[in-house]
């Protein structure tokens, strides 16, 4: 519930940054969104680790505070200063695990990749400059397009092979750090990180199918999030009753998510958190293109606060049974009360022989139909029955 009420005021707050159009706020609102979604990613992995979440906010509250100096802001300070400070993370020692995949802050490869992430962006710009003189050269907003795209792509590769999901938010940290001194586009990389890394913690974290790109429904979500965005950028651009429009358009956008992630309940091939999750590539495209940081942590928060508050509402009590399921049995002859078969492994059979009862209030049947992305759950709530375990398996039954 806490963690509801913070993404809801942060994506409130965005909203009103974004009716105000106040830059000097915009950085606040980033600094404060960034450790927001810190927190809450840490939050939703197997092992976060104290030492890890201090560090990382702790980072990017020192490169705030550093680039409110004017002089900080001139060239290769912040790569100087940021390249430097990467190297208190080696001070952090808490492992940190996330789908069976464990790191280190402190390990070589995570430091590579802020070596990597940081020195990305003054390369790109550098290629940026080469790629005018060639003869195929358009114009500046057609090359930055196009050099955004890439380096998303190519980062993002090389976050999840060094450090899997969490790589995702370390690039999108330390992007963050680096926007507070230079432009806002780069900032909107940063969001555009911080979107990626929801695919692989929601994935996880709730029961879905995975994303499958060939589905109908993650391709609605994706054109869904690509229309959000664009119908977002133009409201934001009107100057005619701007702050309605605004509001208007939030409140449409948030209505259509929730919708797209609500109609799982009525089929599972119409929607679901896969879609949504679908979305946020569409978000992502067009961020590529977009120099509006506001109205990207609007589009962030937004769609954070739409699945932390209404994912619970599509798992019905079947599938949380799938991924919850304690069996109890007890035998008819007293030997022993079972309260977990998985333990049991490793045991002599001569210490497992007998007869055991299924008891109807404890245990559940759960069955899956269908095909990939029109998966039918549900669950046999009563049945009993025995289960006899001889000396000889091949004399064990169920009946």
């Amino acid at each position: 519930m806490i963690e509801l009420f913070i993404v809801v005021l942060l994506s409130v707050f965005s909203l009103l940054v974004l009716i105000k159009n106040d830059k000097k706020l915009d950085h606040l609102l980033l600094l404060l969104v960034s450790i927001g979604f810190t927190y809450h990613f840490l939050e939703h992995i197997d092992d976060k680790g104290v030492q890890t979440e201090l560090y990382l906010i702790g980072f990017l509250v020192f490169h705030y505070l550093i680039s409110r100096i004017p002089f900080m802001k001139s060239k290769w300070w912040a790569e100087g200063l940021l390249l430097i400070s990467v190297f208190i993370f080696l001070l952090a020692k808490d492992p940190i695990t996330f789908n069976n995949f464990s790191v280190q802050l402190n390990s070589t490869p995570v430091i590579i990749l802020l070596c990597i992430t940081v020195l990305f962006e003054p390369l790109k710009a550098w290629k940026m400059q080469f790629w005018r003189k060639m003869p195929f050269y358009v114009d500046a907003q057609s090359t930055r397009l196009f050099f955004n795209l890439i380096s998303v792509g190519l980062l993002a590769y090389i976050g999840t092979f060094l450090a899997s999901a969490f790589g995702l938010l370390i690039i999108g940290v330390i992007l963050t750090a680096y926007s507070f001194y230079k432009e806002h586009r780069v900032g909107n990389n940063a969001v555009s990180f911080f979107l990626l890394a929801l695919l692989p913690l929601y994935v996880v974290q709730v029961p879905s199918e995975g994303i499958h790109l060939e589905l109908g429904k993650t391709m609605v979500g994706v054109l869904l999030g690509g229309f959000i965005a664009a119908f977002m950028t133009s409201v934001e651009s009107v100057v005619k009753r701007r702050t309605l429009n605004l509001i208007v358009s939030y409140v449409l956008s948030a209505f259509l998510l929730s919708i797209l992630l609500l109609l799982v309940t009525q089929k599972s091939d119409f929607g679901g958190l896969d879609a949504v999750l679908g979305a946020v590539l569409g978000i992502v495209l067009f961020l590529a293109k977009s120099e509006k940081l506001t109205l990207g942590l609007t589009l962030l928060t937004l769609l954070v606060s739409i699945i932390v508050g209404v994912t619970p509402l599509t798992v019905n009590e079947e599938e949380e049974a799938l991924t919850s399921l304690e069996i109890v049995g007890t035998s008819a002859n007293n030997k022993k009360a079972v309260e977990d078969p998985f333990m049991l492994k490793g045991e002599p059979l001569e210490k497992l022989t007998g007869k055991y009862s299924i008891l109807d209030t404890t245990v559940r049947l759960n069955f899956q139909l269908g095909p990939k992305g029109g998966i039918t759950k549900g669950a046999f709530r009563k049945f009993s029955g025995t289960i006899h375990i001889g000396e000889d398996i091949s004399n064990s039954k169920i009946s």
